[in-house]
């Protein structure tokens, strides 16, 4: 995963026109809708290796939505570890109902 932030840093400080990652760095929209796009095909992945990539889909995306901040993996484990620390946990619960299909 280093690998990929570090990639995903060059470009945005490059902007070079023909990436794909610049692209999305420029453009939240773009960028919102592959992440909503990619964590709704996860959340509907029929086996193990459709959830593998899908994973890897939604996790570069989210790299580049922490690029896009100015912020960086490493933060997100310090998150994590915080969260895990913490003695009362939220109930897993999704925020809104879902809807008829049974899929947020």
């Amino acid at each position: 995963m280093p690998d990929l932030e570090r990639v995903i840093s060059d470009r945005a400080r490059t902007g070079d026109e023909g990436s794909g990652t610049a692209r999305l760095l420029g453009d939240d929209r773009l960028l919102a809708a592959k992440l909503r796009e990619e964590a709704d095909e996860l959340g509907r992945a029929a086996s193990g290796d459709n959830a593998v990539h899908e994973t890897a889909d939604l996790l570069y995306f989210a790299l580049v939505a922490l690029a896009s901040h100015g912020r960086s993996l490493d933060e997100v484990v310090e998150e994590l570890a915080l969260r895990h620390r913490r003695v009362t946990r939220r109930p897993m619960a999704p925020k809104a109902p879902f809807p008829e299909d049974g899929h947020p």
